[in-house]
């Protein structure tokens, strides 16, 4: 893979947790925000946003690794109308303001919760136009291997995975730090397991649809199925790699879900560590896509 293409991994990565993160923030917001009468509870949310916040400042730093010079950014954006570069460039700046200005009503907490509502509900949809116009910019023609449907779930179920995640992570970092009490912890248990057996599904899915790509692949034209039958032998350890870590992750999520006795802040070491596995199997997923394109690109 070409070295300018490395930024890219981490840019989309980073980008998708983020939007997939509001997205979650803006269905939960009720259940999380309203609900909530715990002063300290309360303050811990507020904090939330403000980490993906730094998230997305240095996906959009890293970007520029890619594009060179800043400048390219605007020169791209002149083609709106027939480019889906131009698209994703400005959806980026849309959500990326919609973000910042989300986590700062949230943490101010003076707006009414009415007006919070509505912010991130604009997040949202920006974050889920911003995610569409990603893989409309990859499934290409000219790219067998990423001109189908299968690139543009696997995005979406990379948002919703790593932004569901990495919630979960962030709120149980700020409440393992804050000494809260068990009883009010145990508050909190029935949304943190409800979090864990949606990203349960999410990665099933992922490790089905790994499958599914992986067969349709192989009933492509001989050139393509040829040319893809050499990456998969190139790679075949990082594949069975991802696919492992997967099960691993299913696992750590099965037994968090299983000890009833424990409260989520007790089990946080184990809810990093398959954060962790998460991103590191997100990440191989990422590089694999990325060679698809610098071995089989017509």
């Amino acid at each position: 893979m070409r070295s300018s293409e490395w930024p890219l991994i981490f840019f989309t990565l980073m980008i998708q947790m983020s939007a997939g993160f509001f997205v979650i923030l803006s269905i939960l917001h009720v259940p999380i925000f309203a609900e909530n009468e715990i002063i300290v509870l309360r303050e811990i949310l507020c904090k939330l946003p403000l980490v993906i916040c730094l998230i997305i400042a240095l996906a959009l730093a890293i970007s520029f690794f890619h594009l060179g010079n800043p400048k390219n950014a605007l020169y791209v954006l002149t083609n709106i109308s027939s480019s889906w570069l131009s698209r994703e460039i400005l959806l980026t700046i849309v959500f990326s303001i919609f973000a910042f200005t989300a986590s700062f009503i949230i943490y101010m907490n003076f707006f009414p919760f009415v007006f919070e509502q509505l912010i991130l509900a604009l997040t949202a949809i920006s974050g889920i136009a911003l995610v569409y116009s990603m893989s409309r910019l990859y499934m290409l023609k000219t790219v067998p291997t990423w001109n189908s449907n299968y690139t543009m779930i696997s995005f979406y179920l990379s948002a919703a995975t790593l932004g569901l995640f990495s919630l979960l992570t962030i709120l149980i970092y700020f409440l393992k730090q804050s000494g809260i009490s068990i009883g009010q912890l145990k508050a909190q248990e029935g949304l943190a397991n409800f979090i864990l057996a949606v990203c349960f599904i999410l990665i099933a899915s992922e490790l089905v649809l790994g499958i599914l790509q992986f067969k349709s692949l192989r009933k492509e034209a001989s050139s393509t199925r040829n040319k893809f039958n050499l990456i998969v032998q190139r790679h075949r350890y990082l594949i069975m790699f991802r696919f492992i870590l997967g099960i691993i992750i299913l696992f750590l999520i099965f037994i968090i879900i299983a000890m009833q006795s424990k409260t989520i802040v007790e089990v946080s070491h184990l809810i990093y560590i398959s954060f962790t596995l998460m991103i590191v199997s997100e990440f191989c997923g990422r590089y694999l896509f990325y060679e698809m394109y610098a071995s089989i690109g017509i």
